[in-house]
């Protein structure tokens, strides 16, 4: 007979997990690695994050001295689409996991909350949050080289993908087996 309060506890933990994986993910600004800090023209940050507030300014960074354009202003004032599509993506996941969390807590801590219709809602908002994520770092993955204007996508190839980036797969796997979990906890509370 399996413990469908077993399996709650585990699929908490690991929404936990993973909600704090996706709130790393987003806000630290390690998505993408400079290799070098300035072409003369431009000077960019050691690395950046999805956020302007995420990119440390080429003064902060130890960038190039002298006139020439800040690489963060001009990256956030030129946001293409497919990166805003990534802030999106994540965001809708981070607020999604929010709310399974705390759902999930409040149905073990008060039983009477704690119905089949809960069960089954919880694995699937972790699914649709881990397919967000999954999305979102892949769409990153394939268009990371991709920036309009010449300096910064020549910079753009010239940058390699940062622990954030890794923090949002990671997040994604954990989220996976928290569906897992989450399916074995509806089950369980489904036969019994």
């Amino acid at each position: 007979m399996c413990s469908a309060k077993i399996y709650r506890i585990l699929y908490i933990i690991s929404v936990f997990i993973m909600f704090v994986l996706t709130a790393a993910a987003l806000f630290t600004p390690g998505w993408r690695k400079f290799n070098r800090r300035s072409d003369g023209t431009i000077r960019f940050p050691g690395s950046s994050g999805l956020f302007s507030f995420l990119c440390a300014s080429s003064n902060d960074a130890g960038g190039a001295t002298g006139g020439g354009v800040d690489y963060c202003k001009e990256w956030f004032k030129s946001s293409e689409a497919w990166e805003q599509a990534v802030v999106i993506c994540l965001c809708v996941a981070f607020a999604i996991e929010s709310v399974t969390l705390v759902w999930s807590i409040i149905t073990v801590v008060c039983s009477p909350l704690d119905t089949k219709g809960a069960s089954a809602v919880l694995p699937f908002l972790t699914f649709l949050a881990s397919i967000l994520v999954m999305f979102a770092a892949t769409l990153y993955t394939v268009k990371k080289d991709t920036k309009i204007g010449y300096n910064i996508g020549k910079a753009y190839k010239q940058s390699t993908i940062g622990y954030s980036f890794y923090l949002a797969v990671n997040a994604c796997s954990v989220g996976v087996i928290a569906t897992i979990l989450g399916g074995f906890a509806a089950a369980c509370r489904g036969g019994g």
